[in-house]
């Protein structure tokens, strides 16, 4: 007997169509070892009926390693299929596995009689204790982070072995890890559907990087729909389960069109963006890294609009010197050549920690000492990578950006510090180009106020909108709950856009957009119309927007 097809409606991670079978994703049942030894399995104790603390600590250590590996394994493949941004996560992951801390911790449960596997969720539940009520995007992400860590120590101590699927499936689950995303091989992982999990995950953000169509906060999904053939529509951020004869051969024919249409997509590579209306808009890349320049020059890009370099500075135990920095400024700028790019300072703080500044824990990381805050307070720091982009200044057309600006005074004690550096050079010998750019971003609402002041002091507004719109509403982008889609075509967000860019348009400054907003298609109308001329995406989405830019034309006033 056929079964009856039934409609889902999900938020969509990545536009895209797929069509498979269901794989659900049970939540795992993570089984315990008591501390006392008598309620400890047989094969967990000595022959004396004890356990011995130098075999399990052996075991422990046998087991990271084995978890090491497979991060570093999800690390690279993630750096083939993506781009160092994205990847960051597992070599995060594997900087965690190697701390001396957290190994001590679970020695000390073992040295209490607990075995390997019981101590290993002992402390991890204790850890995750700490961040079980928190609504803040930080801790919660850290929370994910320490639960797909748990699960995968636990399956290299255990022997668990990962499925190697070779029929074609959309995964669908409770909510999915970042290591969820990477174990399976592209070519058989069709798309994913979740009940929880959020636009700006960890999870979210790989999937936009690879390009596999996502539904996330899809509330009707259960363990009962494994096996079930799906059609996945990140379009419309809807999935169909058992589709009828007619909607199946439908969706193949767009499922079709769109590979047609990808494969199009590459002639548009060097073609100026013009819209049916006649406007320009040009297309930047966000990069993390100097392979990012390669891949961004490959899809098309007109420069790089947001070079993050704060991914520098983290999963690693020191800071990079001022010359590792220079080395791999210049080489980003000479792969570029003419073209701009974009360097924000570090943007540290927040979701983004490194160990060695040995911040101290914020009760509100978001609202806390980050981006220029932290630049300004860690001025050695701050002073190093001034140095090396005024050095690398010379070898192709650099702007540097300043991150979290919520000041005048900010942007000025900024100015001051790149003139002591500048100074210092002059007097080392050392040359630097005198045609560099600086911005700012335009991410705190309060810039509202105050932008026809900071516009004196710098040359170029480039607007957040991640940070814009989660301030604005006072509502946490992070927080599936919240209703994501509706944050970004909030009237209130889309309203402070349009006035920062009229204001930058009577005032003669250039402005562009970067973050998550800027590759939605669906508000090309709405930009064209108020004016703005430049878009900063993740690779993946340049060439697709730049298809979307000339099919579209500016909104009509109502």
């Amino acid at each position: 007997m056929c079964k009856k097809m039934e409609l889902l409606h999900g938020i969509s991670v990545f536009p895209g169509i797929a069509i498979g079978r269901i794989k659900y994703r049970l939540e795992e049942e993570q089984e315990t070892f008591s501390a006392k030894p008598e309620e400890t399995s047989k094969d967990k104790l000595g022959a004396s009926g004890t356990i011995f603390p130098e075999n399990e600590i052996h075991i422990l250590e046998r087991a990271i390693e084995q978890a090491i590996e497979k991060e570093n394994t999800f690390y690279k493949r993630a750096l083939q299929e993506t781009d160092k941004d994205s990847a960051s996560i597992f070599a995060f992951h594997a900087l965690i596995l190697k701390d001396v801390e957290l190994h001590k911790m679970i020695c000390r449960e073992i040295q209490k009689g607990s075995s390997a596997d019981f101590a290993i969720q002992s402390v991890f539940s204790a850890q995750l204790a700490h961040f079980s009520d928190s609504d803040d995007m930080y801790f919660r992400e850290r929370k994910r982070d320490l639960e797909d860590l748990r699960h995968i120590l636990l399956s290299c101590l255990r022997g668990i072995k990962d499925d190697e699927e070779s029929t074609p499936f959309i995964l669908m689950g409770e909510d999915l890890s970042p290591s969820d995303t990477m174990r399976y091989r592209k070519n058989t992982f069709l798309g994913f559907v979740t009940r929880e999990g959020s636009l700006f995950s960890h999870t979210a953000i790989l999937s936009r990087s690879i390009g596999i169509p996502a539904l996330v906060q899809c509330q009707e999904i259960s363990p009962e729909m494994e096996g079930r053939l799906c059609i996945l529509d990140g379009f419309s951020g809807t999935a169909f389960l058992d589709p009828d004869k007619d909607l199946l051969e439908e969706y193949r024919l767009k499922q079709a069109k769109e590979e047609e249409k990808r494969k199009a997509l590459h002639d548009l590579k060097n073609k100026q963006c013009i819209s049916k209306d006649g406007k320009i808009m040009q297309v930047f890349a966000n990069i993390a890294d100097e392979t990012g320049a390669e891949v961004a020059l490959e899809n098309g890009a007109d420069g790089i609009g947001l070079f993050r370099s704060e991914f520098l500075y983290m999963n690693r135990n020191a800071a990079p010197s001022e010359e590792e920095q220079f080395l791999l400024y210049r080489e980003v700028l000479e792969k570029m050549k003419e073209k701009e790019v974009v360097v924000r300072v570090f943007d540290i703080g927040a979701d983004k920690e490194v160990p060695y500044l040995l911040q101290e824990k914020e009760k509100n990381p978001a609202l806390g000492i980050r981006g220029i805050r932290l630049c300004l307070r860690e001025r050695a720091l701050f002073k190093a990578q001034i140095r090396a982009l005024l050095r690398a200044s010379l070898y192709g057309n650099l702007s540097i950006l300043l991150p979290m600006i919520s000041s005048i005074e900010e942007v000025l004690e900024t100015k001051k510090i790149i003139e002591q550096c500048k100074e210092e050079l002059m007097q080392e010998g050392q040359a630097y180009s005198e045609k560099i750019s600086l911005g700012i971003m335009v991410e705190v609402p309060a810039l509202l106020f105050i932008l026809e002041d900071i516009a004196k002091e710098v040359d170029f507004f480039s607007i957040g909108s991640n940070d814009l719109s989660q301030y604005l509403m006072a509502m946490d982008r992070e927080n599936g709950t919240n209703g994501e889609v509706h944050l970004a075509h909030h009237p209130a967000v889309l309203k402070a856009i349009r006035k920062i860019v009229e204001k930058s348009h009577k005032i003669g400054i250039p402005i562009g957009i970067c973050g998550e907003m800027a590759a939605d298609s669906s508000l090309l109308p709405f930009f064209l119309s108020i004016g703005v001329t430049k878009l900063s995406v993740n690779v993946p989405s340049i060439l697709p927007l730049k298809g979307r830019i000339l099919e579209s034309e500016s909104q009509k006033e109502e």
